[in-house]
């Protein structure tokens, strides 16, 4: 959401938690400034920077993911897809209870065309780390999601199960290379999904 919105906005998100955060006396300033000046509290102008600031970066992680993802049409490809939990419970339940990979609303929901069957996936709790694996199905459906049609992407996951949760901390260690959770979905070398691939069976 662009910073010109918050004065439209009517409602925040109920599913909150706080946080300390320290900032120059400075950059402190200039945040009240232009919190006075839109006609907003600070933690309601820092909220909705941060929102902002997070959707910026989903969006340049996507970017450098798609030239990443290039490569032979015959290797087997592995992905991590974010189940939604942190913003909604029901679709990270839903997903596990269907065996799905499942993406919402634009531009998000694309990112599930982009498997092919025999992909490889797991399913990544927010906080928690790959709670379930599967092969695509490379058959995308589109169906609606919070009473707006085709705004739900997803697929099937073919020998579907869930595992012993694998924390972040446990996959950096595993394959020892650094990885950003946050985007939504995201392609892992061959090489390193094939390790956590071999890892979850012994699950």
């Amino acid at each position: 959401m662009a910073l010109r919105d918050l004065m439209r906005q009517q409602q925040m998100d109920q599913r909150t938690e706080s946080i300390s955060l320290r900032l120059s006396t400075s950059d402190l300033l200039k945040i009240d400034d232009l919190a006075t000046s839109l006609d907003v509290t600070r933690q309601r102008l820092l909220t909705e920077m941060i929102k902002e600031g997070l959707e910026n970066a989903e969006t340049l992680f996507k970017e450098d993911d798609e030239v990443a993802a290039e490569g032979s049409a015959n290797e087997k490809k592995y992905y991590f897809l974010n189940t939604n939990k942190a913003n909604d419970p029901e679709t990270h339940k839903n997903m596990l209870a269907s065996s799905i990979a499942a993406a919402f609303n634009d531009p998000w929901k694309y990112s599930i065309e982009r498997l092919k069957a025999g992909d490889v996936v797991f399913l990544y709790e927010s906080g928690t780390g790959i709670v379930a694996t599967g092969i695509a199905s490379g058959k995308t459906e589109m169906v609606p999601y919070e009473g707006k049609a085709d705004e739900e992407y997803h697929q099937k996951l073919e020998d579907f199960r869930k595992v012993k949760p694998l924390s972040a901390k446990e996959i950096k260690a595993l394959i020892d290379t650094n990885l950003i959770f946050y985007r939504t979905m995201f392609k892992v070398p061959a090489v390193l999904g094939a390790k956590i691939e071999k890892h979850l069976k012994k699950l």
